[in-house]
């Protein structure tokens, strides 16, 4: 019986890199950025299908636990695999070496689309002896999400990414434990890597994302892997940028994506209001209006601390508390608290039971405990009249992720949001395990480290002639950035350290024009990639800083100043 691999295709950067392939003369690649286990199993002989599935409203295909069964195919590209998977040291697509090559057996695209009992019917057709029924083709595809892939292997589908050589998943999704049966992957091939799982779960939340119906594009694609590798690396973020650009709905995806349990959403979204000036909108105060109980007053205690104290009684557990529109007032009046124990340890979260309908401090326990690690903050900022800058020393403790929309990615066929779907349980406990780890990056360094610190020290020399030099924190959290970055499945070390310039050196730069420009025009030079004879090459080396950093001199020779946020 043939046996056959699934590759499900998404609009943009796949779908452009499969047209690259069959451009190619002889026979075409493809290739992954990550080897998984069992993509062993691409070997000679196999069938390989190229499919792009959307909805019937057009809208794609996400990551759903159950496929959705009215799913439509308008274009499958069928292969048979010529050069079986091996990595090489030239690989056709940039940053993605485990590549496998295929001869073109039929490349059908259709109008209308084909339903999913068609579309098993036309692979039966072009494969002899396949008898793949529609059941087990939507197994298949369930499978084959995303850049990962599905396999049909013996008349049974299997799930890929997390397939082990103790065990495996059929077509009935029921895990079965033994040895890998002789016809799947083989047992010789070398385990997981330590960061799939963290991949796999950053490749589910990106398809949730944009299932959801917010999508990123162009130089953007990467900003919900970069986003959730944000807030595991440091557990506090902040997105600015344009007004209806996606910071809050990202935000609240992620929320979405991290589940509920008995008491709720494990996420809390509070607008900040432009009267904030203490911190008792966080955590609370003692109120002499309400009883007393045993000689202890009862405290006011507002949504964020319940939700804050929720998070301290569930530590396995990721909680995420989004303040919408931080800057509404002045951020160090209000956070100043929280951001300190967030980075010293120190408690300072006041440690309450619910009784008899009123909060008290908790019998014979400390009266205050350490902010819990399992609890992300996340602010969104818009920049206006109305709203207040950061002093540096909250943006020197946090990621800062700019928003902004090309004009080439709107698109008038895009429909109006819907929930993010609840992330698997696996993949939701992966993150939570590095983000509650503060020293995963110590064993999970980044693959080539040594030129992230290089470019790091030579941005340290150039900010410090001009006062604006950053210290070991930063350092050490940039380092960290890149590292969760990678292990997000975020490949490529330029695009690493593109992302790890943008959010955590550039937030921190502002200043006039004397004291700036000589700075900006060096790295935009370097972001460029330019040559010494001036020449440039057709894409920056790294475009997020490239980009920025040119609106950064604009407004140097417009306004004399410039800052990050605009």
């Amino acid at each position: 019986m043939p046996n056959l691999v699934v590759i499900q295709l998404t609009p943009g950067v796949m779908t452009d890199n499969l047209e690259r392939s069959l451009a190619q003369g002889g026979n075409h690649p493809w290739a992954f950025n990550k080897f998984l286990q069992a993509m062993a199993a691409i070997e000679n002989d196999v069938y390989v299908a190229f499919v792009y599935p959307t909805r019937p409203d057009g809208k794609p295909v996400g990551r759903d636990s159950a496929y959705p069964p009215d799913s439509v195919i308008h274009r499958v590209v069928l292969g048979k695999v010529a050069v079986g998977q091996q990595e090489v040291a030239a690989p056709f697509f940039e940053g993605f070496p485990f590549e496998f090559r295929f001869t073109l057996e039929a490349d059908e695209t259709y109008d209308p689309p084909l339903n999913l009992d068609d579309s098993s019917e036309f692979l039966n057709e072009r494969i002899d002896s396949l008898g793949m029924d529609s059941a087990k083709f939507v197994d298949v595809l369930s499978y084959g999400r995303s850049s990962k892939v599905g396999y049909f292997f013996d008349g049974d589908a299997r799930l890929t990414p997390w397939m082990k050589e103790t065990g495996y998943i059929p077509s009935d999704g029921v895990k079965r434990t033994g040895p890998t049966p002789k016809s799947g992957p083989s047992t010789s091939t070398p385990p997981l890597t330590a960061n799939t799982p963290l991949a796999d779960a950053a490749s589910e939340f990106a398809a949730a994302v944009a299932d959801s119906g917010l999508v990123f594009a162009g130089i953007n694609e990467q900003l919900p892997r970069a986003f959730l590798a944000g807030v595991v690396a440091k557990r506090f973020v902040l997105l600015t940028g344009l007004s209806g650009s996606g910071k809050t709905q990202i935000a609240r995806s992620l929320g979405q994506w991290l589940g509920s349990d008995g008491d709720g959403a494990r996420h809390l979204v509070v607008p900040v209001r432009a009267d904030w000036t203490t911190p008792d909108q966080l955590l609370g105060f003692e109120d002499a209006l309400l009883p007393m109980r045993q000689g202890k007053r009862a405290w006011s205690v507002p949504p964020a601390l319940v939700f804050m104290l929720r998070a301290h009684r569930s530590p396995n557990d990721l909680f995420l508390l989004v303040l919408d529109e931080m800057n509404l007032a002045h951020v160090e009046r209000y956070f100043a608290d929280v951001l300190s124990g967030m980075e010293s340890g120190e408690p300072i979260l006041p440690n309450l039971d619910y009784i008899d309908e009123h909060w008290y401090p908790s019998d014979g326990q400390p009266m205050l405990v350490p902010l819990p690690r399992n609890l992300l903050v996340v602010g969104t900022v818009n920049v206006d009249e109305t709203t207040y800058q950061f002093s540096p020393k909250v943006l020197d403790r946090s990621f800062s992720f700019e928003f902004r929309v090309d004009t080439d990615e709107l698109d008038e066929s895009l429909g109006q949001l819907t929930a993010t779907s609840s992330g698997e349980a696996d993949a939701v406990a992966a993150i939570a395990k590095v983000a509650m780890d503060a020293d995963w990056q110590l064993q999970n360094p980044m693959t080539n480290q040594e030129a992230l610190e290089e470019l790091l020290l030579e941005l340290h020399r150039h900010l410090s002639e001009i006062g604006l030099e950053f210290g070991h924190r930063s350092y050490r959290e940039a380092v960290r950035m890149a590292a969760v970055l990678e292990g997000c499945g975020v490949s490529g070390e330029e695009t690493i350290i593109d992302i790890v310039v943008m959010t955590k050196v550039l937030p921190r730069i502002h200043g006039s024009r004397r004291q700036l420009e000589p700075f900006l025009k060096w790295l935009h030079e370097t972001a460029i990639g330019s040559e010494p004879t001036g020449f440039e090459p057709a894409k920056p080396l790294y475009p997020l800083v490239a980009r920025k950093t040119q609106r950064m001199l604009a407004s140097l020779v417009a306004n004399q100043y410039a800052g990050f946020a605009e």
